[in-house]
């Protein structure tokens, strides 16, 4: 058996029926995600002027469209990988919103975010990288991703965000240059 499904199947039976553990994975797989979008907006509402709030709005939104949109979701569709609860099945604890487990969208979406808060400002990037993992780790004990999924994600995320960086570097040099956050 491969390590994907020892991995999935392991969380399957540590997990099964333990109602506190269920609310947990629940929470880090599906409702995490939500508290990480809030903080993204308490960011850009940190940040001293206008002008540096449409330019993270831009850059950020250039980064996922880049990300997502140019490299996880055709990615998907090319690999074509089933999800676990399909394969094994069982029952997944959250919805998933697609076909296709390969790579985690939720992950490469927070990866990406990740990485431009770390390249902008470390300590929002690392926190952000924890709880990028902390929403992995919920979906694969979920069963909605293999743990491959989630390490695809986490690179095509980091990529997608260096990237956009770097073809928006006038952009991204004038927010990071002066930092423009109040912590």
């Amino acid at each position: 058996m491969d390590i994907n499904r020892t991995i999935v199947l392991w969380f399957q039976d540590v997990f099964d029926g333990h109602v506190i553990f269920d609310a947990l994975v629940v929470f880090l797989a599906e409702y995490l995600s939500y508290f990480l979008v809030i903080g993204v907006l308490y960011y850009i509402f940190m940040l001293e002027n206008w002008r540096r709030r449409w330019i993270f709005i831009v850059l950020t939104s250039f980064i996922i469209l880049i990300a997502m949109g140019g490299i996880a979701w055709p990615l998907q569709v090319i690999v074509g990988s089933e999800r676990p609860f399909q394969v094994l099945d069982f029952e997944a604890f959250v919805l998933s919103g697609s076909y296709y487990s390969f790579p985690s969208l939720h992950t490469t979406f927070f990866a990406a975010i990740a990485t431009l808060f770390f390249l902008i400002n470390k300590r929002w990037g690392v926190w952000y990288g924890f709880l990028t993992l902390l929403v992995g780790l919920g979906r694969v004990a979920a069963g909605v991703h293999w743990p491959v999924d989630i390490f695809a994600g986490l690179i095509v995320g980091v990529l997608g965000a260096l990237l956009g960086s770097y073809l928006g570097s006038d952009a991204f040099y004038g927010l990071r240059s002066s930092r423009g956050d109040k912590g």
